[in-house]
């Protein structure tokens, strides 16, 4: 993957915070945004799709906007922006706590979310 297959980037304004990595399955055919966000707060799977509005209908259908996991990420504590990744940010997407969205293609028809947390 190359990085002008990324979209969007959610940065974690406090760059330095720790994570503990949660292996959280994605359940739904779009539920990529979801298995992130619960990766985040540390918290269930289904837990966290009971935080969206109309989550679970979503995550069967079409997906989360990014302004969606921004919203549940803030709600819950987190500090959390989101930008398109341009030539100065790049690099930021290996932050620990940084939810990249890469934009549709072939491969990802509807698009799909990735979640760096303990560097990996």
């Amino acid at each position: 993957m190359g990085f002008f297959d990324l979209g969007v980037v959610y940065k974690n304004i406090n760059a330095n915070l720790a994570i503990t990595m949660i292996a959280i399955k994605q359940k739904h055919l779009f539920g990529c945004g979801i298995a992130c966000t619960a990766n985040i707060l540390g918290l269930s799977h289904d837990k966290t799709l009971s935080l969206f509005k109309n989550g679970k209908n979503k995550a069967k259908s079409k997906g989360f906007l990014c302004k969606e996991i921004l919203e549940v990420l803030n709600k819950n504590g987190k500090k959390y922006q989101y930008k398109y990744i341009k030539k100065r940010i790049r690099g930021k997407i290996y932050q620990n706590g940084v939810i990249v969205y890469i934009k549709r293609s072939k491969k990802y028809p509807k698009g799909h979310y990735l979640c760096r947390v303990n560097n990996q």
